[in-house]
């Protein structure tokens, strides 16, 4: 039977029903005692139904809010699904002086900032890396910082870091020659709302968009960096064969492309003779990257003399090893949330109870980064009386930088959108003559690429 609550008023009426029923008692005019008494109680009853109402909320995905749709996703599985938390805004500064006689410097955690007038809490930000401006320069290298608070609060416009809290000896000036973009906010109620019924719905595996859904929960504990995006490919000309692309939006332009070569890794040394299959010791094994395997320290001809799963470290020899032999191995793989991507969607031979696998028996998954596909913009912006021409350019670039940047997998870039951005910035009288690598049409992006953009790419005028 359905929960039906009800309203004071109904459950009043029902109580004043059964007491001229089913007793001589009929004082029940306004004001009276026996009124007064049932009106008490009908309304306990009432706040009753209200705190049973927001129980069922609380334990529906649709209606519960905050911690408690944390805990209706900790309920449905707890080492899967989870809500994004903030994440800190990275980029990097230069540090100046005027003079270029020694060298100066620059330890890791000097503190610089953007400067406020207001009143209000600086945005300040830590080098991650140790620099210095060498005898006879004037300029340090670009040294990567990272926001030390979270959210997307570190995102500012070029040239807005200005102060510098730490004092360094022999330095002058600082400065961002790029915006920040890649700060994000914790995850709302509606976007974690929308994954989880995601999750849901991914729960068959195997399909394409369980295994995207998957891609999108890998997290690095020790970076804070996730996988933003996924996408999957699939070849029509070689059934199950599909391709996972996967992007953090943050190193190489959305690549995660952290990799280690191996040099002589030994299978087996010495083959008892019968064996065809083997595992390599790491993997992912980068796609396009050389592989080479040798028997007996002679060279084997891939897809003539073995077969290699690049996404599992799988290799199949054609013909079974004799005994005595050796076989060795040459490779390049991935690490970081790449390998991550590829213990989850494959399963980890290490722990299969927590990740059994998505991939369908009889399918081959290849793994790789999207391809980087720059886009260069430019506007004509009317500026509006009373503002700061320069503040309102650098807003615009701002506010283009994090679109396009925060576009998904194959994702084109749209005029109309570019349009929406602009003219949402505070100062900001009118905008024309929008291009898009120097054409006026919308940005096509290829199935397999991802667009980015910076600071220099964008000319406002």
């Amino acid at each position: 039977m359905a929960f039906v609550p009800r309203r004071f008023d109904q459950i009043l009426q029902d109580m004043v029903n059964r007491v001229i029923a089913r007793t001589p008692l009929t004082d029940l005019n306004d004001g009276s005692v026996l009124l007064q008494i049932l009106a008490a109680s009908a309304r306990e009853d009432d706040e009753q139904y209200v705190q049973m109402t927001r129980l069922l909320d609380l334990f529906g995905i649709r209606t519960a809010t905050g911690d408690d749709l944390d805990d209706r996703a900790r309920d449905l599985n707890p080492l899967v699904i989870a809500r994004n938390a903030a994440v800190k805004a990275t980029g990097e500064v230069t540090f100046s002086r005027t003079g270029v006689a020694g060298t100066v410097n620059i330890p890791i955690g000097t503190i610089v900032a953007v400067p406020v007038t207001d009143g209000s809490e600086a945005i300040e930000y830590e080098t991650t890396e140790a620099g210095s401006i060498p005898n006879g320069n004037t300029s340090s290298q670009p040294l990567s910082i990272t926001c030390l608070r979270a959210g997307a609060v570190g995102n500012v416009a070029a040239n807005k870091i200005t102060s510098i809290v730490t004092t360094v000896a022999g330095v002058e000036t600082v400065t961002n020659a790029a915006a920040l973009t890649t700060g994000s906010d914790r995850e709302t109620d509606d976007a974690f709302r929308d994954r989880i019924t995601e999750f849901l719905r991914s729960l068959s595996r195997a399909t394409p968009r369980a295994i995207e859904s998957a891609a999108e929960t890998v997290e690095s504990a020790a970076t804070g960096q996730r996988i933003v995006a996924a996408k999957v490919l699939e070849d029509p000309n070689t059934p199950g064969d599909f391709t996972l692309l996967v992007t953090n939006r943050i190193s190489d332009f959305g690549g995660v492309q952290e990799r280690v070569t191996v040099v002589n890794e030994t299978l087996i040394n010495p083959a008892l003779g019968g064996e065809t299959r083997f595992r390599l010791n790491n993997w992912p094994v980068v796609e396009g990257s050389a592989f080479v395997l040798r028997k007996n320290g002679v060279p084997l001809l891939l897809d003539t003399d073995y077969g290699v799963i690049r996404s599992s470290g799988e290799i199949l020899l054609y013909a079974a090893l004799a005994v005595g032999n050796t076989l060795v191995a040459d490779y390049v793989y991935f690490i970081g949330l790449m390998r991550q991507v590829a213990l989850l969607i494959e399963g980890d031979p290490a722990d299969i109870v927590v990740k059994p696998g998505y991939r369908a028996a009889g399918c081959f998954m290849h793994l790789k980064a999207p391809t980087p596909q720059q886009v260069v913009l430019a506007a004509n912006v009317t500026v509006a009386d009373g503002h700061v021409v320069d503040d309102v350019f650098n807003a615009v670039v701002t506010a283009w930088t994090t679109y396009v940047n925060g576009l998904g997998i194959g994702e084109d870039v749209l005029v109309a959108e570019l349009v929406d951005r602009a003219m949402d910035v505070e100062g900001v009288q009118n905008i024309q003559g929008v291009t898009i690598d120097g054409g006026t049409d919308d940005g096509a992006i290829p199935d397999d690429g991802l667009a980015f953009t910076s600071t220099l790419l964008i000319t406002i005028t």
